[in-house]
């Protein structure tokens, strides 16, 4: 694969990762109960980690002579705030799913440039692992709300 495709793939993991609804829920700042504080800080986490994804994929595009466009959000971002977190989980879990998809699609388009792979597997484990966290914190909140009906 040629570098500007190379380029192009990781650009559309940027993209992806500018309209994920964790990036905006920082921003949002969802209602969080006292009970859902720890939850917060756990979501406050993969935050900072798409935060940083996004970082380094600019940097190895930059570092491959590309040059992103400016990010697009998704109109999905503009009715999250006064939400809570946990009414909201539904919709980041398909979110983080779909990030996660973007991802297992893009790896092998990268795979003849050992940088851009190892950076995209990198990050694709990582949301992995956030998507197992936040699909456990789902089943764990729908459990909570259904013993307090």
């Amino acid at each position: 694969m040629d570098n500007d495709s190379i380029v192009r793939a990781l650009v559309r993991l940027y993209d992806a990762e500018c309209r994920s609804l964790l990036h905006h829920l920082g921003r949002a700042q969802p209602f969080v109960s006292w009970a859902s504080a720890a939850d917060q800080r756990l979501v406050d986490g993969m935050i900072s980690e798409e935060a940083e994804h996004q970082r380094q994929l600019l940097d190895l595009i930059h570092a491959l002579g590309g040059s992103p466009p400016l990010p697009t959000f998704s109109s999905e971002c503009g009715a999250l705030a006064y939400l809570d977190l946990h009414a909201l989980l539904p919709r980041i879990v398909q979110d983080k799913r779909n990030l996660v998809a973007e991802y297992a699609a893009v790896a092998p388009q990268v795979g003849d440039d050992r940088r851009a792979a190892a950076l995209v597997g990198r990050i694709l484990e990582r949301e992995q692992v956030h998507l197992a966290a936040l699909e456990k914190l789902h089943t764990s909140a729908g459990r909570i709300a259904g013993a307090t009906r």
